[in-house]
């Protein structure tokens, strides 16, 4: 009698804690984190985005060094929230809003996102994690200022615990009456602070 009992108190911790638990793909990875972003910009506001999406050499705003920083929090949901601020240069010649520009103009925006990750949702994994997005900002381009509603689709690709690459393209839709509509395309690079 004594022996059973000693048995079951020596080895209850075995029984219990050497069990698998299945816990559903979509369920497997729950984490809260902040993260940052540096981010090279290609802007097409050149009003024929969709007659002409890939014209690189007539409508697209490069400039040569990373020109968006983006700050983001992601919760234990599959959702992140962010906030991002971007400048850049409209260059001579280049077409924006239907027309060639005479000389350069800057470009200011800030944006406030919310995305919906399908990495755990998918059960996709780790390295590859998608995600579709809305939300608002700012944007102040070819000497216009005006509210926007955005739409994101982008992913990141997780290199290690800490770094990502990040492929994403924001849709603009002016809320101003003259103003116009333009698509963003970032390349970046995301470190993530320690998983909470």
């Amino acid at each position: 009698m004594y022996r059973t009992i000693l048995s079951l108190l020596l080895f209850w911790p075995l029984l219990v804690f050497g069990q698998r638990v299945e816990i559903p793909k979509w369920h497997s990875v729950q984490e809260t984190y902040w993260q940052i972003s540096v981010d090279y910009l290609a802007i097409d506001d050149s009003g024929r985005f969709i007659s002409d999406p890939v014209n690189v050499e007539d409508h697209w705003q490069i400039l040569p060094y990373p020109s968006r920083i983006a700050l983001s929090r992601r919760t234990g949901k599959n959702l992140s929230f962010q906030v991002q601020g971007a400048y850049s240069v409209y260059s001579e010649g280049k077409i924006v809003d239907g027309s060639v520009l005479d000389n350069n103009r800057n470009y200011w925006s800030m944006d406030v996102n919310a995305v919906f990750h399908f990495n755990n949702f998918l059960g996709w994994g780790r390295f590859f994690d998608p995600y579709l997005g809305i939300g608002t900002g700012f944007t102040r381009a070819n000497k216009k200022s005006q509210g926007t509603l955005n739409t994101v689709a982008g992913a990141h690709f997780w290199i290690s615990d800490r770094c990502a690459i990040l492929l994403n393209s924001t849709g603009k839709f002016s809320m101003a009456i003259q103003g116009n509509n333009h698509l963003v395309h970032s390349a970046g690079l995301v470190y993530r602070f320690a998983i909470e």
